[in-house]
């Protein structure tokens, strides 16, 4: 038997659980809430589901007795679907689903944590002008490639780049003020 679509999935759960899909027009794990800006590219809202790099993840494993019906499927990125429980457990799981932190709050606890270990100051922050972003993004991108930096910029900011953007960051400052 065939799994149902992300897309089938994503409107099952749209007209039952809003929690999980926010907007139905723009794809994002359930849990999570993690999405990349391509996803939105496709035309269509089947297409931007179908294409979005999210996994099916079934709520009772089909190995210990679940359906591939479309209500025992959530839609999860790769961190949370290797992160989620396995159980027989409906209710266990879908509980899992609504109390996992988001990623935004994973990344600004890592940054935070990150910038302490690099000895990167509220005070060296605040002297970042982030009212002109533009100008930022210019300046901090041409400082990348200067670094020969391999990471693509837009990638930059997942849970577990921390440490990375923050020794880059403190560079940066450093340069900035020199």
């Amino acid at each position: 038997m065939n799994m149902p679509s992300r897309f089938s999935i994503a409107t099952y759960w749209a007209k039952r659980e809003p929690k999980f899909v926010i907007d139905l027009g723009e794809p994002s794990c359930f849990a999570c809430h993690y999405f990349q800006e391509h996803w939105d590219e496709p035309n269509t809202m089947q297409e931007r589901w179908n294409k979005a790099r999210l996994e099916r993840a079934h709520i009772v494993a089909d190995s210990i007795g679940g359906s591939v019906d479309v209500e025992n499927f959530v839609l999860l990125d790769r961190q949370c679907h290797r992160e989620a429980p396995m159980t027989n457990s409906r209710e266990l799981f879908l509980q899992w689903v609504h109390n996992r932190e988001s990623w935004l709050s994973r990344c600004f606890r890592d940054w935070t944590l990150a910038f302490q270990r690099a000895g990167i100051t509220e005070a060296a922050l605040s002297k970042i002008d982030f009212r002109d972003y533009t100008n930022f993004q210019k300046r901090f991108s041409e400082h990348l490639r200067r670094c020969r930096f391999d990471k693509h910029p837009q990638l930059l900011g997942l849970p577990g780049d921390g440490d990375t953007v923050a020794l880059i960051l403190k560079d940066f400052l450093t340069v900035q003020a020199g």
